[in-house]
């Protein structure tokens, strides 16, 4: 492979004290024949780039970096004269999804990736800086940790297998198809596990009766799949910007491949719609719930005033101070109040019955009806069925 003059100078310049080694970085090469694959720390990097600026044979490379590091982005920014703006981005891990070109065909794009780490159900927001530099045959790829490494397996697999598109097409833009189909499918575990989530919390709700706790673990997963939205929706911008190519970076495979990506970003942004109206379907349960408990309690008030309300009226008759009341002075007066309240109770408990019993006839009768509808409808279906058959 022809190299520059001005990357073979570079290399030579860029020896700088190494510091502390506190990221991983892995380097893969690979042709049409063979692949090798040669791990290194930040004091290393160096001397494997100088082997990388003499090597002649035609292959694409992939040099992974797990952890910010600026040592190790110093020099990697040396060798192959990248932006230092385009840096400073990688080292801010606060960036949106975002592309940007720079000298000749060469692509630096951002994406935000969530995936749940192992062991836990919340999810974890990292960024990952992609530099693509066409003429170098190379693809630096920039992670906050290694929590969420296990993203590019897929990718590593292919790679190591000669029959694979990567490594019969022999195309380094067709790895930028490779790691945006990563990103965008490592979002779908998330939405499955959010899903089946919310499905056994309706299930919970409906089987026992919903709770404060309900609302919290609703609210807990629509907050993550609000993030996760807003990066989607950032995500399929880019890849808008990538199939236009406005920097002639990718090759028309390349295209072709991106815009299945972009519908499985479209398929993810419909489940997490999903995922979202389903909260909201938790909530008005919740409320639905509230609703009728607190409409139990009024009916129950309800029932206790009638009961209360007429000897409440009775007692406040005779309760006035009146010379001259007559009935106080009758013998039997007092047997004949507690006549009259029981009486009074009776007729409202005989009342209360029979509104009861009415309500529910008329149930059994809607019942009926519908069933009766529901059957002739049934019947007249098949009906037609099998006169469209013998037809």
């Amino acid at each position: 492979r022809q190299v520059p003059p001005q990357m073979k100078q570079s290399m030579e310049m860029a020896v700088k004290p190494a510091g502390s080694a506190s990221a991983a970085i892995t380097s893969y090469r690979f042709t049409r024949k063979d692949f090798t694959v040669t791990e290194l720390t930040a004091r290393t990097l160096e001397n494997h780039l100088r082997l990388l600026a003499r090597e002649f044979e035609p292959a694409i490379h992939w040099i992974s970096v797990k952890g910010l590091d600026r040592q190790a982005l110093e020099l990697l920014r040396d060798c192959y004269d990248l932006p230092e703006k385009h840096i400073d981005d990688a080292l801010e891990t606060s960036q949106p999804p975002s592309v940007d070109g720079f000298g000749s065909s060469n692509l630096f794009f951002i994406f935000r990736m969530q995936g749940l780490a192992p062991g836990e159900e919340s999810t974890k927001d990292e960024q990952i800086s992609v530099f693509f530099l066409s003429q170098f045959k190379t693809v630096i790829t920039i992670m906050e940790t290694d929590i969420l490494d296990s993203c590019w397996d897929k990718i590593k697999d292919k790679m190591d297998n000669p029959h694979s598109l990567i490594r019969s097409g022999f195309d380094a833009s067709f790895m930028l198809y490779a790691f945006t189909d990563a990103v965008v499918d490592f979002s779908f575990p998330i939405l499955e596990n959010f899903t089946t989530r919310l499905h056994e919390l309706t299930a919970d709700m409906m089987e026992h009766t919903p709770v404060k706790e309900h609302l919290q673990i609703t609210a807990d997963i629509r907050a993550q799949l609000i993030s996760l939205r807003m990066n989607l929706w950032r995500t399929r911008e880019l890849l808008t910007e990538l199939m236009q190519d406005e920097y002639n970076s990718l090759s028309q495979v390349t295209k072709t491949y991106m815009r299945d990506v972009y519908t499985h970003t479209e398929n993810n942004v419909q489940v997490l719609e999903a995922g979202l109206a389903q909260c909201q379907e938790i909530n008005e349960l919740y409320g639905s719930y509230q609703s009728a408990k607190l409409n139990d309690t009024l009916n129950m008030l309800t029932v206790v005033s009638m009961f209360i309300l007429p000897p409440q009226f009775l007692c406040a008759i005779y309760g006035m101070n009146f010379e001259y009341m007559p009935e106080l002075k009758w013998e039997w007066s007092y047997f004949v109040f507690w006549c009259i309240i029981i009486l009074m109770a009776v007729v409202t408990y005989i009342l209360l019955y029979k509104d009861t019993w009415r309500k529910k006839r008329r149930s059994k009768t809607l019942e009926k009806a519908l069933a009766i509808t529901s059957g002739a409808l049934a019947s007249k279906s098949g009906m037609d069925a099998e006169t469209n058959g013998r037809v």
